[in-house]
């Protein structure tokens, strides 16, 4: 009965209507990470793109169970998707299975949404295999600072456009965003270190409070300049550039 299940929950997601429609669905197919959209009761993979099949090994990972490649027990996997579902865990470590039978330490980011319907937990796969066991325990801090507030933005991102199939419901997802906005610059300005964002043209777009102890400007003061404007000695502050 559970097989039966698993096969008309796959065969539902693959009658979705305008699925390769969505702003977000090329960004999800093809982004440089490994990613999935697993069912969180069963851990039917639904959607896998090309750096995940890449990364594990396999033609199509659509069809699979995570089971199959995480080797955790079959109960551990299972309080692992629910935890993640109830956005209890979201960040998991184990060793996955690729296909030719090596295995691979990662650290599982996952987290809930729901598409046309269907609720699901989109994972992204981050190798860390080849991490040095001697590293600095600072560095390592501030990679995992990085890596969470580049998830969240990207999370953000995939949730708006995913949301945002008709003007009702983008302006709903418009309100969204500028909540999760107000979190990220929130997130950004407990970082202890300096952190800025800048447009095309090099100028900046805003900073946080770190970065305005650092160089003892106020953030209006840095918004909409370039380094050259602030600085026209630019050897004589060499972290600002």
């Amino acid at each position: 009965v559970f097989h039966n299940q698993k096969e008309s929950l796959f065969e539902e997601w693959e009658r979705l209507s305008g699925k390769e429609e969505l702003l977000g669905y090329d960004v999800f197919r093809t982004h440089g990470a490994p990613m999935l959209l697993v069912d969180p009761e069963s851990g039917l993979i639904l959607e896998a793109n090309h750096a995940a099949r890449s990364f594990y090994g396999y033609p199509d990972l659509a069809g699979m169970n995570i089971d199959r490649i995480d080797t955790h027990s079959p109960e551990e996997v299972r309080n692992g998707l629910s935890r993640a579902r109830k956005m209890r865990r979201n960040i998991f470590g184990s060793r996955h299975v690729l296909a030719d039978g090596s295995t691979r330490f990662v650290q599982v980011h996952a987290y809930p949404l729901t598409i046309h319907g269907i609720p699901v937990l989109f994972a992204m796969i981050i190798d860390e295999t080849e991490l040095a066991a001697a590293e600095f325990a600072v560095q390592q801090r501030n990679r995992w600072i990085v890596a969470g507030v580049l998830l969240a933005l990207l999370l953000q991102s995939l949730a708006i456009v995913l949301l945002a199939r008709s003007t009702v419901r983008r302006k709903a997802a418009e309100r969204q965003a500028r909540a999760q906005l107000g979190f990220n610059r929130s997130l950004i300005d407990t970082m202890p270190n300096g952190v800025f964002y800048k447009d095309r043209d090099g100028r900046y777009l805003g900073c946080n409070a770190a970065y305005t102890e650092l160089t003892g400007l106020r953030e209006e003061d840095i918004r909409g300049k370039t380094v050259g404007d602030l600085w026209p000695e630019r050897s004589r502050r060499p972290i600002l550039q």
